[in-house]
């Protein structure tokens, strides 16, 4: 595995989604971890807190996606966001900025594109290490 590439935490409570996402990661040679629910991956964050990007998605039962990454930067402050959603509107756009996300992609998510953007937004972090 390349040290050039981020790791990415992966939360989406649709089981077949998290999976195919770290299928995918994992098969590019990403160091992954996923969770399919919002409680596990918050401990995660504060047991690990290595994590460059988190893909979050918005509404999952027990807490919503911009809470989450909320408490998961108290953990790890310098992880990156990528909202993960099916409602990607302005409001959501808004929203997800004031929760410190960097970007919100639109499900259905094409990987190719997912897998550049999530690149692109490590690197500013990884050329100031």
């Amino acid at each position: 595995m390349s040290a050039s590439l981020p790791s990415v935490l992966i939360v989406d409570d649709n089981q077949d989604f998290c999976a195919s996402l770290f299928d995918c990661f994992e098969e590019n040679g990403f160091d992954c971890t996923a969770a399919v629910d919002p409680l596990t991956a918050l401990h995660l964050a504060r047991q690990k807190p290595v994590y460059d990007i988190a893909l979050v998605d918005l509404n999952m039962p027990g807490m919503d996606g911009l809470t989450l990454f909320r408490e998961m930067q108290s953990a790890v402050p310098r992880m990156q966001g990528i909202l993960v959603t099916a409602f990607a509107g302005n409001e959501t756009g808004h929203s997800a900025r004031d929760a410190g996300f960097q970007h919100v992609i639109q499900k259905p998510v094409g990987f190719p594109d997912l897998l550049d953007l999530v690149r692109e937004t490590a690197q500013p972090r990884r050329d100031t290490q």
